[in-house]
């Protein structure tokens, strides 16, 4: 049997599979835009940061972006999505998260779809602290098994993915000890649905909207999708 990093890269080693049609990643963008507005940061680091949509979307002058993603052919989408203004703000990095070390820490970083597939949760939380300046950020994303939409969700869906492997089950209860042993103390949290109910086949931008939209209403126990945005102390 293949090593988990090995059957995870080969499915993101083929960026179409994952990009085409994904109206998530824009919903991302527009969510975490919204979290982060009156936050500061300069030095950042985005880890599977995919074709570089949400970590670039942060980028201007006066700050700086590394942007981590296990695969190449990722990593080149997102040489390819820079601005070529900004080129010189963004390091670009193939490789393992988990043995990344860098020669500095980073006022904020962002692992945003990366927790459902890695091989171990709590050791991955424990180095994602470790890249992280004293009172700097870390925004995570994962899906709550424990929500209604959740299981709504495996009903419907429960045989659609496209990936062969499977995803880590975490909830915002199960990952509180992780976030409590690492002194990370949570700023805010922002819930949406990761569902679009079938929009997407019709029209990606309306599936998009639906998913901001979502974020915005009151019945955040419904939704599965979670971000959390930590401070370290």
């Amino acid at each position: 049997m293949k090593p988990r990093i090995d059957t995870v890269k080969t499915f993101f080693d083929s960026p179409d599979t994952y990009l085409l049609g994904n109206s998530t990643i824009p919903a991302r963008v527009s969510i975490i835009k919204r979290m982060l507005r009156d936050r500061r940061f300069e030095n950042y680091l985005e880890i599977g940061c995919g074709d570089g949509s949400i970590g670039l979307s942060l980028l201007r002058d006066g700050r700086n972006c590394t942007l981590l993603d296990l695969s190449t052919n990722m990593i080149e989408r997102a040489r390819n999505n820079t601005p070529p203004q900004l080129i010189k703000n963004v390091t670009y990095i193939s490789g393992d998260a988990s043995l990344y070390n860098p020669i500095h820490k980073f006022d904020l970083v962002l692992c945003i779809g990366v927790l459902a597939h890695v091989e171990s949760v709590d050791k991955f939380i424990d180095d994602l602290t470790q890249l992280i300046n004293q009172n700097g950020l870390l925004l995570v994303q994962f899906t709550d098994c424990r929500s209604l939409w959740y299981r709504i969700n495996r009903v419907f869906y429960k045989n659609h993915s496209a990936q062969k492997y499977t995803t880590n089950a975490m909830s915002f209860r199960s990952l509180t000890p992780f976030f409590l042993a690492n002194h990370l103390v949570v700023e805010s949290v922002m819930r949406y649905s990761d569902s679009g109910f079938g929009l997407s086949k019709l029209n990606t931008k309306i599936a998009t909207k639906f998913k901001i939209f979502t974020s915005f209403i009151g019945a955040s126990w419904f939704w599965s999708e979670n971000l959390i945005l930590l401070r370290r102390n």
